[in-house]
């Protein structure tokens, strides 16, 4: 059984621990529950493990172990998790436009960026 935070959710998989930690930290500055990933596949356990679903998915596409592509590929196959919101982190643009994503962030990004999409794009 999944179940709702009292503080929406949102998962950050990115493997770059500077900017997990900092989204993470601004998130949370804004009431956010965060919980984080440093690749696919923990993302992947984190959310089939531990019964919480995110209201959003913040994704970086090029990681290690399991990349962002890999990713979107096992939650699409899963239908408790297929309908959660993706904003997709990439350096390059043309690879970040994946069209199940509902928005796109060049890396490196400003944190306000992140947020007002954050606010956006997150499931109510």
């Amino acid at each position: 059984m999944l179940y709702e935070t009292s503080k929406p959710a949102i998962l950050v998989i990115e493997d770059d621990k500077d900017i997990r930690e900092a989204t993470k930290d601004a998130l949370e500055n804004e009431g956010y529950e965060v919980v984080t990933a440093g690749h696919g596949l923990d993302g992947l356990n984190i959310i089939k493990n531990t019964r919480i679903k995110p209201k959003l998915l913040l994704l970086a596409l090029n990681m290690p172990v399991m990349d962002g592509y890999e990713f979107l590929e096992e939650k699409s196959q899963d239908i408790n998790f297929s309908d959660i919101p993706v904003i997709v982190f990439s350096a390059d643009q043309n690879k970040a436009k994946i069209h199940s994503a509902v928005a796109h962030i060049k890396k490196p990004s400003d944190l306000d960026t992140i947020l007002d999409l954050v606010k956006k794009y997150r499931r109510r």
